[in-house]
């Protein structure tokens, strides 16, 4: 596979976040982690930016897909890079160009018990965790800004 200089950045710079985040959701206690990370992910309101023009739309939609394929191919390499820890990564690394994502987080009951599923949303579109994830999954609604931690 031969990827373009763009590639290669944005799938070095993958592999350090969905690194970082795999550790960092390892270490953090998880009766911290629900409402802190609603608290910091899915606040869309403090976030993006509107995009009007063409070009700058082209330019969003290419960045998109490189951070898709980027954090697919780095969970590949990233020993437990669960759909959470790959809607994170993809968080950080679209807000950081500019362009406001949402992480969801659904759970359903199905022959096998309770499960859980983490995506990431740019508008109506699932972009990482599958196509359909928030139609199989009830959404959990997240957390405000607001509300306090514990």
């Amino acid at each position: 596979m031969h990827l373009s200089p763009s590639e290669r950045r944005t799938s070095l710079e993958a592999f350090v976040v969905v690194s970082a985040v795999r550790v960092l959701l390892s270490l953090v206690p998880n009766a911290w982690t629900p409402k802190a990370m609603w608290r910091y992910l899915a606040d869309n309101r403090i976030h993006g930016t509107t995009v009007a023009d063409s070009t700058l739309a082209e330019a969003k939609a290419k960045r998109v897909r490189e951070v898709r394929d980027a954090v697919y191919r780095a969970s590949l390499r990233v020993p437990k890079a669960t759909c959470l820890v790959q809607a994170i990564s993809g968080w950080i690394m679209l807000q950081r160009s500019g362009i406001r994502v949402v992480v969801r987080i659904g759970v359903q009951k199905d022959s096998l018990g309770f499960s859980a599923h983490a995506w990431l949303n740019l508008g109506d579109e699932t972009i990482i965790g599958g196509e359909g994830s928030g139609s199989r999954f009830s959404t959990l609604e997240p957390f405000q800004a607001t509300d306090r931690l514990g």
